[in-house]
């Protein structure tokens, strides 16, 4: 009895051992040490986790939600680790982080912590191109980028008349009309404005979603599509000379008249023509078959005769 006592409790023992496991915690490092409950203030909107997991970790799961008056973004992913994970904070609301790490024997460890961007950068502009296409009209291409959100692209035509493009509307994998993408932190446009030929530069103003500014002014490009191209010359094929044979001279007789010899090369066309036999003869073959024919004949009618 006491031996079946001893078996049952080994076997709970074993099926109680992985549930309780080593153990295991998460050790953070950045964006603090010590997160969980805490409020964490940042300056830029791409967020760098970092950790060290203490025990054997079976995968991690983290969760990122945003909303404000433009967006209601959430983002749920999974890694195998806490080293240099990235995450995407708003901008004028607080971010709310939950990150859970799964052991291998079972334990689960859970910071939850938020976040808040005070963004104080402006804009950039990169790859930026402002061609002349005709007396009227100017393409202007390139990409803006910030620290947190890219927002309002400003083309000044003239005094009172400005071209707005809205970052969230340009066409991307992500591309979000009703909405805000906090992931998104650079926008390539491409578009045609209406500019006279007088001017002869560009002014291009950035905003970013905390209301930071950048105004860059460019010279235009004259393209060459404005001004009458200069025309191409046509060539005149030329002709392929002929070869001359130098007249033969015979004494006391009639000169020769010139002629020209044309030489044709033709390929993988060979076609070998038999001599004719002169006019008037047999040929050769001719003969000799006939030869044979007459042998054949007196030879039957002498068999026929013996």
């Amino acid at each position: 009895m006491r031996n079946r006592i001893l078996i049952i409790l080994c076997i709970l023992l074993f099926a109680v051992t992985p549930a309780l496991g080593a153990p295991f915690w998460v050790e953070w490092h950045a964006p603090e040490s010590d997160l969980d409950g805490k409020t964490v203030q940042v300056s830029n909107g791409t967020v760098r986790l970092n950790a060290t997991i203490r025990g054997s970790v079976d995968y991690v799961e983290i969760e990122r939600t945003y909303k404000d008056q433009q967006t209601n973004d959430r983002d749920i992913f999974r890694v195998q680790n806490l080293r240099n994970q990235t995450i995407h904070a708003g901008t004028k609301n607080v971010t709310q982080v939950q990150v859970r790490a799964f052991g291998e024997s079972g334990g689960i460890d859970t910071t939850k912590f938020d976040i808040t961007v005070s963004d104080t950068t402006a804009p950039t502009l990169r790859e930026f191109e402002a061609t002349r296409v005709d007396n009227t009209t100017v393409a202007v291409e390139g990409v803006i980028y910030d620290a947190t959100q890219p927002h309002f692209i400003r083309i000044q035509l003239t005094s009172s008349s400005t071209r707005i493009i809205n970052v969230r509307t340009l066409d991307g994998e992500r591309d979000l009309r009703a909405g805000f993408d906090v992931r998104r932190t650079f926008g390539e446009f491409e578009r045609t404005v209406t500019l006279p030929r007088s001017k002869e530069n560009i002014t291009v103003t950035l905003e970013d979603r905390a209301g930071n500014t950048r105004t860059v002014t460019a010279p235009i490009d004259a393209n060459a599509g404005a001004r009458t191209p200069t025309p191409t010359p046509i060539s005149t094929p030329t002709p392929t000379p002929t070869t001359t044979s130098a007249p033969t001279s015979t004494p006391n007789a009639t000169p020769a008249p010139t002629t020209t010899s044309v030489t044709t090369t033709v390929i993988n066309s060979q076609t070998s023509v038999p001599a004719s036999p002169p006019s008037g003869g047999m040929s050769p073959i001719l003969l000799g078959l006939n030869g044979l024919l007459i042998v054949a004949v007196v030879l039957g009618v002498g068999i026929l005769l013996w």
